[in-house]
């Protein structure tokens, strides 16, 4: 013991790092028994108030790689189950240790026993190209998911450029509780249904999408079981109002709002927002959706797989590029930016899959319609499916009875000749 050292300090410094060091441990996630990648904290030794600083929880998947690291310049024990943290940060990472996203929040509160983070204050997260932000967070230290509470405003920067200028004030700013949708209400299906008697093309790309969207959901509903939140809960969120974001998006932005909330997947690059969801993109506006999945592109093609995998699994490096938007409820998009001499398409029907490489939508579900120009195209009985094509500004319809109504003026043009 040095002389200047108090009588306990010896001990207690030992105390300190060996707690520190049971802090940082970290067991790999096992997608065969996830139940054994549970831990819990030792506090036990420590008394009320007892506080560390520059706290770490890494986590890694099955492969050992680092996917993520919790940063706490503070943590102090408030009781045996909780800890508060003060400064905080959640850095989500590639297998070569790049940032793939970053939560930043004042102050949180982590729950040992489940393992979950939460935090009730306005909270921001942001990569390379996105920026989310929410009015609080939930936060599973176990499968690396995030919940950002509602409402929820993501601001989607466009490919050129470096977005990281003029997206910094915005990061900082508070979240603008967005005003309701005017919009006239499309057909409402209730549910995704599967389509019907379609041409195998187009069958296939909406069963995967039903597949791909299903898997999201599934892991949607299990983090908000854990967290003890519901959607019913989600879609009424009792906020004040806040003040708007300082930095207007650019004309090639996207921005995407909704009211219930937003789950994030890092290590499969999915984001699934909930309730009444709006989407401003220079292409093409969406509205009416019940909830909507972005899926991010990984950065190697190699990686790509057509089922999810488990949570823990190991991940892959994601290019943050927008791959596919798969949307449910009572969707209804119109297409703006088609070719010189086309007109916009609008259509609507319960479930919309956009596959942005293929340059496809597919609509289905309920009774979908489309119209463009002067046409109108609805369909007669439910579960029908159409395609749009982007590039080629065109539609085409698939199978079943399908109504097309032409304007008055045109029919009497018609019937004249």
């Amino acid at each position: 013991m040095r002389p200047t050292d108090p009588p306990l300090a010896r001990p207690l410094r030992f105390l300190g790092v060996a707690l520190s060091a049971v802090v940082m441990i970290q067991l790999p996630v096992s997608a065969a028994d996830p139940a054994s990648s549970k831990r819990r904290i030792t506090s036990g030794l420590m008394p009320g108030g007892s506080r560390m600083d520059d706290v770490l929880f890494p986590r890694y998947d099955t492969d050992q790689q680092l996917v993520s690291v919790l940063k706490a310049r503070v943590l102090t024990l408030v009781s045996d189950q909780l800890m508060r943290g003060d400064e905080v940060t959640i850095d989500f990472l590639n297998p070569d240790l790049s940032a793939r996203g970053r939560v930043d929040m004042r102050r949180a509160m982590l729950d040992q026993q489940k393992n979950l983070l939460s935090s009730s204050e306005p909270v921001t997260l942001r990569n390379d190209r996105i920026i989310a932000k929410g009015t609080g967070l939930f936060y599973d230290l176990t499968v690396g998911g995030a919940f950002l509470t509602g409402p929820v405003l993501t601001w989607i920067a466009a490919a050129a450029g470096d977005p990281a200028a003029s997206m910094e004030n915005a990061a900082s700013a508070p979240l603008s509780v967005p005003a309701a949708n005017a919009a006239k209400p499309a057909d409402d299906g209730s549910a995704a249904a599967a389509p019907g008697a379609t041409e195998p093309s187009i069958r296939a790309t909406l069963g995967e999408a039903l597949d791909r969207s299903e898997a999201a959901n599934a892991a949607t509903r299990e983090f908000l079981k854990k967290a003890e939140l519901d959607a019913a809960t989600a879609d009424k969120p009792q906020v004040p109002q806040q003040l708007p974001l300082p930095t207007a998006p650019g004309p090639d932005d996207t921005v995407i709002d909704c009211d219930g909330g937003m789950h994030y997947d890092p290590d499969q690059g999915v984001f699934v927002y909930l309730g009444n969801v709006r989407v401003k993109d220079p292409r093409f506006d969406l509205s009416g959706a019940n909830d909507l999945k972005i899926f991010l592109e990984p950065a190697n093609p190699t990686d790509q797989d057509t089922k999810p995998s488990a949570p823990g699994d190991a991940t892959s490096r994601m290019s943050g590029e927008v791959k596919r938007i798969v949307a449910t409820g009572a969707v209804r998009v119109l297409y703006k930016d088609v070719p010189q001499g086309k007109q916009p398409i609008e259509a609507s029907g319960a479930l919309l899959d956009y596959d942005l490489k293929a340059g496809r939508i597919v609509i289905s579900g309920g009774y979908p319609w489309v119209v463009q120009g002067a046409v109108t195209m609805r369909a007669g009985e439910p579960d029908l499916s159409l395609r749009i094509d982007p590039n080629q500004g065109k539609f085409e319809t698939s199978g079943g009875d399908w109504k097309t109504v032409l304007p008055l003026q045109q029919l009497r043009g018609a019937s004249d000749r």
